[in-house]
């Protein structure tokens, strides 16, 4: 058995490819649902290896006790491609975002924000040349102004449109 796995896995390594399905310049638009909110970016393949992913989000909520809450987030995300298999790429993806809250509690207003630095690893799929699929995880230090959380998970998933 342990012989199998061995050979299952170096099988699996060999047949990787480093790079991505996605090449150089190319540029796409993103819709992704990040940590609970959604937000819209783009992604720029600089490199075969390397994109760049800003995006931004933002939501309101209000609720019958007269708290409203507004969210606005500004994020970016350097994606690392470290293998491919087939049409599956998968990635380290390093990230930072800025989030601002502003909270009305029936006229008493608070505003806050909050920095996040985190790492994660991601996959993205080509279901066809110019759409993907693609999902990441990790983990984030976030900086606010209340106590610092150093172990805040952080999960995205969303697709990606390909103009080029």
């Amino acid at each position: 058995m342990k012989k199998l796995m061995m050979i299952l896995g170096v099988m699996a390594v060999s047949t990787a490819a480093f790079g991505a399905n996605v090449k150089g310049g190319q540029f796409g638009v993103d819709y992704q649902l990040a940590s609970g909110q959604n937000t819209l970016g783009v992604w720029w393949h600089l490199h075969d290896m390397i994109a760049l992913a800003p995006s931004i989000g933002y939501s309101a909520s209000d609720n019958d006790a007269g708290r409203k809450e507004q969210i606005t987030t500004l994020g970016i995300v350097l994606p690392i491609y470290v293998a491919q298999f087939n049409k599956l790429d998968f990635f380290v993806a390093p990230l930072f975002e800025y989030t601002a809250i502003n909270i009305d509690n029936n006229g008493n207003k608070t505003n806050t924000h909050e920095m996040s630095f985190g790492l994660g690893l991601g996959t993205q799929i080509a279901l066809t040349e110019q759409l993907h699929l693609f999902a990441h995880q990790g983990f984030a230090y976030n900086d606010d102004d209340g106590p610092v959380d150093y172990n805040t998970f952080r999960t995205a998933v969303g697709a990606i449109f390909y103009f080029n």
